[in-house]
């Protein structure tokens, strides 16, 4: 079930670009120790299925950044998923 979501957005993500629908994404620390993330539609889409990619593949330890040179477009943010099978907590 999870192998059709990540296709059903990446068909969308496609669409996005046939429709030049551009990605944004502003990151920055927020007050609190926070992060903030801006996304608009598109970006968010990307988002989701990036991660969705990661749990998919099921691989202990795997790991995406996220950050200037790889998603975040405006600030200075930037974030790392993990993928931990059977974590203990």
């Amino acid at each position: 079930m999870l192998a059709k979501i990540i296709d059903d957005l990446s068909r969308i993500e496609a669409n996005n670009e046939r429709n030049e629908n551009e990605t944004f994404v502003g990151a920055k620390n927020s007050s609190n120790d926070g992060f903030e993330l801006q996304l608009n539609a598109a970006a968010a889409i990307e988002l989701c299925r990036s991660v969705l990619s990661l749990v998919n593949d099921g691989f202990d330890g795997k790991h995406i950044h996220f950050d200037n040179l790889n998603f975040v477009d405006e600030g200075n943010g930037k974030f790392t998923v993990i993928f931990v099978d059977n974590h203990p907590g």
